[in-house]
Order: structure tokens, then C-alpha cells, then sequence
């Protein structure tokens, strides 16, 4: 019963998560030839905030090439960047989500054990939007991280 219940879980947290909204591979780097099969690379993304779209999330991942690999490695890197202009209202008002959101995107790294997540807090006094991307595991988590910070331009400036 209970191997039944974890089971179920693992497939619900794997479904359930969200996936990136936009995302364009911009490039990928390859850093450990392989004489049969895929290469181990690092790939270059670059990811719209499904909230915010004036916000770009660029990150870097690890790919292992190996046909036995079945998790790819946790390491990660993030830059964020203001893309385009913040939206106004007729009041001139700035329209920005600036809920706290666990999971802006999801990048499986695993089949349904580990994945690779971007969570978004906003900062009401420095009217600035913080995005951290790190692992997560089923079993145990990781403490592999990074974070960058879009700070906003403020209203009527």
C-alpha cells in the first residue's frame, strides 16, 4: 500500500508540475566528448516569465549524454533580465504579478525523481522581482542554487 501511495505521488508531482512557458534553446557547449553516443553538454535557455513577460529567465543546465544516466546532473546557473517595457494601466499604474510563486517553471532532470525548478519572491522595497532556480528531489532534496534579481524601473521615472 504504501509503495502504491509513493508511487502515485512521484506521478502527481511529475504531472502536476508546471512547465516553462516560453523557452528557446539558445545554445549548448559541449564539455566532455564521447566516442558513441551523446556528448555531456551544458544548454543555454532562455525562458519568458509566464507572469511577467517583459521579464527574461535565462539559465544554463547540465546534459550527460550517457545512455545509463538516468538523472542529469543538478548543476544550474541563472541571470534574469528586464526584456521588454512594464506594462500600465489608464491610471499609470505599473501592471506587475508580484505573487510569491514556488514554481515559474519546471525543467524535468529525471524520469519524474528530480527536476530543476525557478520560484519568483518580490521585494516591495526595492521594487525588485528575485528569481531562485534549484533542485528538488522526491526523497531527499538538494541544496544546489542560484538566484538573480530584475530590479524594476519605478513608476513615472
Amino acid at each position: 500500500m504504501v509503495r502504491k501511495t509513493l508511487v502515485f505521488l512521484m506521478v502527481f508531482c511529475f504531472l502536476a508540475a508546471p512547465a516553462f512557458a516560453s523557452q528557446d534553446t539558445i545554445g549548448k557547449i559541449t564539455v566532455k566528448k564521447r566516442l558513441a553516443g551523446r556528448s555531456d553538454r551544458i544548454e543555454i535557455m532562455a525562458i519568458d516569465d509566464p507572469d511577467n513577460l517583459f521579464v527574461t529567465i535565462f539559465i544554463t543546465h547540465v546534459k550527460s549524454g550517457k545512455w545509463t544516466a538516468l538523472a542529469d546532473p543538478s548543476n544550474s546557473s541563472i541571470a534574469i533580465r528586464l526584456t521588454g517595457e512594464v506594462p500600465v494601466d489608464v491610471d499609470g499604474e505599473q501592471i506587475i504579478d508580484t505573487t510569491n510563486k514556488q514554481a515559474v517553471a519546471t525543467l524535468s532532470k529525471s524520469i519524474g525523481f528530480k527536476a530543476i525548478r525557478i520560484a519568483r519572491h518580490y521585494d516591495p522595497k526595492r521594487h525588485a522581482l528575485i528569481y531562485t532556480i534549484y533542485s528538488t528531489k522526491i526523497l531527499d532534496g538538494s541544496y544546489k542554487h542560484s538566484m538573480s534579481v530584475v530590479v524594476l524601473p519605478r513608476p513615472g521615472r
